[in-house]
């Protein structure tokens, strides 16, 4: 079974949504009050027996509440819900059921500034590619140095988002410390270094 809710925090009610199975979705309201307790209103759904043998294929079970509680597993916490139901068919509660949501990681935020993500292979034995990144649209350009001299440089783009670009001009070159520049609007913005064997 699969829990979606969505919580107003401005006013505690929450909507619940259960998908048992496919194409099978139930909806009910919801408060969230104290003691981490959602008490779901309007909540009710057939399942496979889990406990008890019945002529039926299915009992239907009412949720009363979900009891929350916090359970860190090493180095991650998960929210535990105990399910306080019903069995409409046995006019019994149910036995203990607990459902367990998984943290949801935050998205990285997207970078601000114009950068230089990664350069691979590092070390190289020829060439190598550079993943930059650009928030918006502006003149830029990458450069390939070592020790001041400009050995190689990319056509202008003036295109926002993520880029990657091969050079292929190491090759040529001794092994050493180079140096990836990556220039927007005439700026040096971002530089990292790069090996070749």
């Amino acid at each position: 079974m699969r829990v979606l809710i969505r919580i107003d925090s401005l006013i505690g009610v929450a909507s619940a949504i259960m998908a048992l199975m496919v194409g099978t979705i139930l909806q009910g309201n919801a408060i969230y009050g104290a003691e981490n307790t959602m008490t779901l209103e309007g909540v009710s759904f057939p399942i496979k027996r889990l406990y008890k043998d019945s002529d039926n294929d299915n009992v239907t079970y009412t949720v009363k509440d979900i009891k929350f509680d916090l359970i860190p597993i090493g180095d991650i916490t998960y929210v535990v819900g105990k399910i306080n139901a019903d069995i409409v068919d046995f006019k019994e509660s149910s036995p203990p059921l607990f459902l367990i949501l998984k943290p949801i990681p935050e998205p990285e935020p997207e970078p601000t500034v114009a950068e230089i993500k990664s350069i691979s292979p590092n070390p190289t034995s020829s060439s190598f590619t550079v993943h930059y990144f650009k928030p918006e649209q502006a003149d830029s350009y990458l450069v390939l140095r070592q020790n001041g001299p400009e050995l190689a440089r990319t056509p202008t783009n003036t295109k926002k988002g993520n880029f990657q670009v091969t050079f292929d001009e190491l090759l040529f070159y001794p092994s050493g410390i180079y140096y990836v520049q990556l220039f927007v609007n005439g700026v040096g913005v971002d530089s990292k270094q790069v090996v070749k064997q």
